[in-house]
């Protein structure tokens, strides 16, 4: 059963018409100027408010559950059944969250605020191998920052571990060439298309960093 509590406060129509009225506005705005900059520029500001949000929230939830024997709700309540009846959060996703949040606050200084700038996602396997205890030198770390989605995050991480690649997970490459590769298990290895990565437009070079950072594509090291 769901529990009343201040936090729990639904958004109000007021507020969602408010929202309306400025994305419409600002859309219009650039229709009438011929450009999409005045758009954009809310655009990338509301992406930034959701990261830092992300990550607002996986802190909030380390530390409640850090102190979480020192409220009274614990008496009688698993601190992540509690969030489940707050706002929802299956178990395993407060835990994702509190692994994120703990990774933030204890991972090497000098790679701290590049990590503040990835993505929850990004983040996740990083943080399980820091919760198991696994040992992360100063290179992983560098190959975890400058990795350019969550495929070649979880390569490295998979590299920390020792793990085998899925033997039935199917990974996509890119050659030096643009050749695209899908492999299945350690063997399998198949071509089914090409990106124009020597093309020197920048449209097409922004679309190419698009469609691999979209598709978890990973690079040729």
């Amino acid at each position: 059963m769901k529990m009343n509590s201040s936090l729990d406060i639904p958004i109000q129509l007021e507020d969602v018409d408010e929202i309306h009225f400025v994305v419409d506005t600002l859309v219009e705005e650039a229709v009438k100027q011929g450009s999409i900059e005045p758009a954009v520029t809310y655009l990338v500001g509301l992406r930034k408010s959701l990261e830092l949000s992300g990550k607002a929230l996986a802190r909030f939830l380390y530390k409640l559950g850090v102190n979480w024997e020192l409220f009274k709700e614990s008496e009688s309540e698993k601190f992540t059944n509690y969030i489940y009846s707050i706002i929802g959060f299956a178990p395993h996703t407060t835990e994702r969250y509190v692994k994120v949040a703990y990774l933030l606050d204890t991972a090497p200084d000098k790679v701290k605020d590049k990590l503040e700038n990835m993505s929850i996602g990004h983040l996740i396997p990083v943080a399980n191998a820091v919760y198991q205890e696994y040992q992360i030198t100063d290179e992983n770390w560098d190959d975890i920052t400058k990795a350019a989605n969550d495929a070649e995050v979880r390569e490295i991480v998979r590299d920390i571990k020792g793990e085998e690649p899925r033997k039935h997970g199917l990974r996509l490459w890119i050659d030096d060439n643009g050749s695209l590769w899908a492999f299945r298990g350690q063997d399998e290895r198949y071509f089914f298309g090409s990106l124009e990565i020597k093309d020197e437009s920048s449209v097409v070079q922004k679309a190419i960093k698009r469609v691999i950072s979209k598709a978890n594509i990973m690079e040729e090291k």
